[in-house]
């Protein structure tokens, strides 16, 4: 192939869009048309906006509005798109949705997975189609939904690659494990390289955002100023100013609840609590604290949201819309703010949210940093310079240092 080439894309269900930055990134050029569905169109328009106060207006298709015309679509674009992006929703394979055994692959989120990989490999037909969805993609739960896709893939002549990663191998302090499946045109799957890219603590990490990047006094809830909460006041009182060092000292990953649970220190701080002066957030605390104990007296998990928090020590967790609730600073006495979230999702420092029904949205994406390493694999596929597995379908495990390949006996 000629390296000179200029690799085209596009994308569909981009949402947020950081599969498309990170294309961008890669490319240095924004993609050549965007598809979607009306239902996304709260999520898309962050993308859009930013991608129009970049100087880039460009073309948007609502595929279920009734005035998209497809035969216009495969005029412009059929078979002149080298890769396509996606980020449809992944709760239908997320193990925190609360889902009968077995009904994931029919859970109605899925459809999205199905409906724009068939519009894509059909009307579209790029070299390489590749979308970003949850880890149970890649398990046994997403048995049925690999065979669907798989089945998918085989009508239009496309083999596909599931790879499993983590944004922890990718830059970013947060630990994100998801699935990508590449779809591409040909009868051999592609093999991609592994990442474990060396990356900064959290804490180092966080310090990098420029203090005249928006959204650093704006927050997932009001109540952000942890020195209110009263398992603040209470640890402080037991642990003393040094009290966060200590808890992450104790576990790299711990909420507090958690900590008071794993210290024996349930009961005293309900004791504490009790003779603080009562209020309507006194009430709340101690109802919690109630109901924990319960469920610990039947051996059953416990959740509460009201003041809760977590602190982690090298990395966070995966970002999303309740952990952006309770993660606090590794150091300051305070929640997270919504730019510190938007770093650890990769966004650009001038990407920014209009209003609070935007603050979650940013969680329902992709990190930059991953898909700027996917795309690398695409664009090295397409020039030539990846090598091709035996079979149609490839499972490759990018957590592991030898490349899990499944290919035969898949189900």
């Amino acid at each position: 192939m000629n390296d000179n080439k200029i690799i085209t894309h596009a994308a569909i269900v981009p949402l947020a869009g950081g599969f498309v930055i990170g294309a961008m990134n890669i490319l240095n050029k924004p993609p050549e048309v965007i598809f979607s569905y009306k239902c996304f169109e709260s999520n898309d328009k962050l993308l859009l906006r930013y991608l129009k106060k970049r100087g880039y207006n460009i073309p948007y298709y609502q595929l279920d509005d009734i005035s998209c015309n497809y035969d216009e679509i495969e005029k412009l674009y059929k078979n002149k798109i080298d890769f396509v992006t996606a980020v449809p929703p992944c709760s239908g394979l997320s193990q925190a949705a609360q889902r009968k055994a077995g009904s994931r692959s029919t859970a109605p989120p899925n459809d999205w997975m199905y409906k724009s990989a068939e519009f894509i490999l059909n009307n579209i037909q790029p070299t390489i189609y590749t979308f970003e969805n949850a880890p149970g993609l890649y398990t046994n739960a997403g048995n049925e939904v690999r065979k669907r896709l798989i089945e998918i893939g085989n009508i239009y002549g496309y083999s596909i690659t599931f790879y499993k990663t983590n944004t922890l191998k990718h830059g970013i302090p947060q630990s994100r494990p998801r699935t990508f499946a590449l779809f591409y045109k040909g009868p051999f799957a592609p093999i991609l390289h592994s990442y474990n890219k060396e990356r900064l603590n959290l804490i180092d990490y966080l310090n990098n955002i420029p203090k005249d990047a928006k959204h650093q006094n704006d927050y997932m809830t009001n109540d952000w100023d942890i020195t209110k909460y009263e398992i603040y006041k209470f640890l402080k009182y037991k642990l003393g100013d040094n009290w966060h060092q200590q808890l992450i000292d104790f576990r790299p990953h711990i909420t507090s609840y958690d900590y008071l649970i794993r210290n024996n220190l349930l009961n005293e701080f309900q004791e504490w609590q009790l003779k603080l002066p009562e209020n309507e957030r006194t009430k709340i605390v101690t109802k919690d604290i109630i109901h924990i104990k319960e469920k610990l007296a039947m051996n059953k998990n416990s959740r509460v949201n009201f003041r809760f928090i977590v602190l982690d020590k090298e990395y966070t967790h995966a970002v999303f819309g309740e952990m952006m609730s309770r993660e606090i600073h590794p150091t300051q006495d305070r929640l997270m703010n919504i730019r510190e979230f938007m770093h650890l999702m990769g966004l650009p420092h001038d990407y920014n949210l209009e209003n609070e029904k935007e603050y979650v949205k940013i969680s329902q994406n992709v990190p930059v940093t991953t898909c700027m390493d996917m795309v690398k694999e695409m664009v090295e596929i397409i020039k030539g310079e990846r090598d091709f597995n035996y079979d149609s379908i490839l499972m490759q495990d990018n957590l592991k240092e030898i490349k899990n390949v499944k290919t035969k006996n898949l189900f």
